[in-house]
Order: structure tokens, then C-alpha cells, then sequence
């Protein structure tokens, strides 16, 4: 059975559970110190963080507490990407170019990691803003990732993952619940960890800086055959997104 927990601290990490953490921690985030300590907080083996810019967390203080950076791709600005692994883990890791092309075109992660006797292919993902400047992209790039699974599986090899792989599909897509390209990724196959617990809206965004996280945009899919065991939707210091950190068993 798969439990949320909404605004309150993230519970230890069981022993034989994968923890994964996501969150777009802001480009301008004003507490980069506030923001780091929450992510090593959550004690996740593998970490996503959206728009890097190489200032808006302290890389020694991530470094010193126990993990390791296997992507650090900083930008100004909302494209930077950086993940973080515990050290004792072992996974292989590629950026990949995202083919939908446009002024706000950002590349996304896959991480491949073993999963007893299976292999996991996690996309950590951002998609553009649906705004005038991005020239209607967000739509085609959500519908194009929703395409790399079929089924419950990865759909083909992209990046380092090998077509079959169980499918962790986690991100920003910049797209409300309700959307089209949402259902498409659901007909894929891969399941809405929020919508499972029975919390559709399942808020992770706030439109503004003086009102509270009121939209969902952040999401977590997976494959049906991989146990989910927790999920939580936390506060992230210094963002106008929650982080989302969910357990696998």
C-alpha cells in the first residue's frame, strides 16, 4: 500500500528501501543552505534537482555528507539539472537532448539502476513553461515522454536505459492534473504515485510568491510492478515548488 504525508519531516529510510527525492529547488532560491540540508534530510539514495545554477545549494556541504554528484549540470536560469547518489550506490547516469525543439528545450536525465533482478530507468525530467516565450512546447514534451514507456516498460533505449527496463518517470512537467498529456503518460502504463493515495491535486506549486502551494505540476510515475511504499510532498526552503520523496520497496 502506498501513504502520502503533506508538510511535515520525512521519516527514516528502511533498510531495504530505495528513497528517491525530486525537487525544482528554484533558480533564484533564496536559501540555497535551507535547501541543501532538506534534500541530505530526506537521506535519499538518489536525488534530482531542477534548475541547478551552481549557487542555489552548497556543493561542500554535499559533499561532505555522504553523497556523490554523477550529473552537475548548472545554468542560469531554469535549465540546470544535478543529481546526487549516495556513495555506496551504484547506478550509471546520462543527460539526454530533448528532441522537441524551441527557445525553452531542456534535457533530461536517465539514471539506471538495478532493482533485485531488473533494471530501473528513472527519468528525471523538466518541461517548459506553458507560456507564450516557450512557442507551445510544454504539451508536445510531456506527450513525448509519456512515448518512452509502453505498457509499464521503457519503450526503447534511451540514455543509459535499455528498452524493458521498469520505468521511474519523475519531474516538473509544468502541466496540471487534469491535462490530456497527463492521461497519455497514464496510458503508458506507468502509475501516478499521488493519484494512488487517493490525493489527485495533490498541490506542489504556488503561482505566487504571497499565496500558498496551491497546483500540481510535479509528479512521480512509475511502473505498476515496482513497490511503492511511501510518498511525501514536503516543503522545499526557498522554492515555490515541494519536494517530492517517495519510498520503494
Amino acid at each position: 500500500m502506498l501513504y502520502a504525508y503533506y508538510d511535515e519531516d520525512v521519516k527514516p529510510v528502511a533498510n531495504d528501501n530505495l528513497r528517491l527525492a525530486y525537487s525544482n529547488i528554484k533558480f533564484e532560491n533564496d536559501d540555497p543552505l535551507g535547501a541543501t540540508k532538506r534534500i541530505i534530510d530526506t537521506n535519499a539514495e538518489i536525488a534530482f534537482v531542477s534548475e541547478w545554477t551552481g549557487r542555489n545549494l552548497d556543493p561542500i556541504v554535499i559533499l561532505s555528507s555522504g553523497y556523490k554528484v554523477v550529473i552537475d549540470e548548472p545554468k542560469n536560469g531554469t535549465h540546470g539539472a544535478l543529481v546526487l547518489v549516495k556513495k555506496n550506490i551504484s547506478i550509471t547516469s546520462r543527460m539526454v537532448k530533448n528532441p522537441v525543439a524551441g527557445p525553452c528545450s531542456i534535457p533530461f536525465i536517465t539514471v539506471r539502476v538495478q532493482y533485485g533482478k531488473e533494471h530501473i530507468t528513472i527519468l528525471g525530467v523538466h518541461a517548459p513553461p506553458p507560456v507564450k516565450a516557450c512557442k507551445q512546447t510544454t504539451d508536445k514534451t510531456v506527450s513525448y515522454f509519456a512515448s518512452l514507456a509502453f505498457k509499464g516498460k521503457l519503450a526503447k533505449d534511451i540514455g543509459v536505459g535499455r528498452k524493458g527496463d521498469l520505468v521511474i518517470l519523475v519531474g516538473d512537467l509544468n502541466t496540471l492534473p487534469y491535462s490530456t498529456t497527463i492521461s497519455d503518460i497514464s496510458d503508458s502504463g506507468l502509475v501516478d504515485a499521488h493519484k494512488r493515495v487517493g490525493r489527485f491535486m495533490g498541490a506542489t506549486w504556488a503561482p505566487f510568491s504571497l499565496l500558498p502551494v496551491m497546483a500540481r505540476i510535479d509528479y512521480v510515475f512509475s511502473s505498476p510492478d515496482i513497490n511503492v511504499q511511501y510518498l511525501w510532498n514536503t516543503r522545499m526552503p526557498g522554492s515555490d515548488h515541494n519536494m517530492l520523496v517517495v519510498d520503494y520497496k
